[in-house]
């Protein structure tokens, strides 16, 4: 029987970015979502500051990011367990609310990821 050929190991295999490619991509949309969640809190006052956000027609996610935060929001469980998992997940300081969790989602979701090659071909 022939042996396997070895194979040069790699972190994640190949198939995902390095960590410092990974942490950038968090930075970039943890920052672009805080500052979209600040800049809705802002433009409308009235909202409670606990809570969150509202939902349907009124929510200010698009469509998809917005059916999945009523669905959360609709399920007292599924809310717990959320909270909790912000809650435990708290140390790391990236995301630090559900709503910016949406906000992240929401900016993510309306756009192909970027391609991320060597630093010498792309400067990243």
């Amino acid at each position: 029987m022939a042996s396997v050929p070895k194979t040069k190991l790699s972190r994640y295999g190949g198939w995902l970015p390095s960590a410092n490619v990974h942490k950038s991509f968090l930075d970039y949309h943890t920052k672009l979502a805080s500052e979209r969640l600040k800049k809705y809190r802002t433009t409308h006052p009235n909202l409670p500051r606990s809570g969150h956000l509202p939902g349907g027609a009124e929510g200010p996610y698009v469509p998809s990011v917005q059916a999945f935060a009523d669905a959360i929001n609709a399920n007292p469980v599924m809310g717990d367990l959320f909270d909790q998992i912000l809650l435990q997940a708290s140390p790391m300081k990236e995301v630090v609310s559900f709503d910016e969790l949406l906000f992240m989602l929401d900016g993510i979701v309306v756009k192909p990821p970027p391609s991320i090659g060597p630093k010498a071909k792309c400067g990243v």
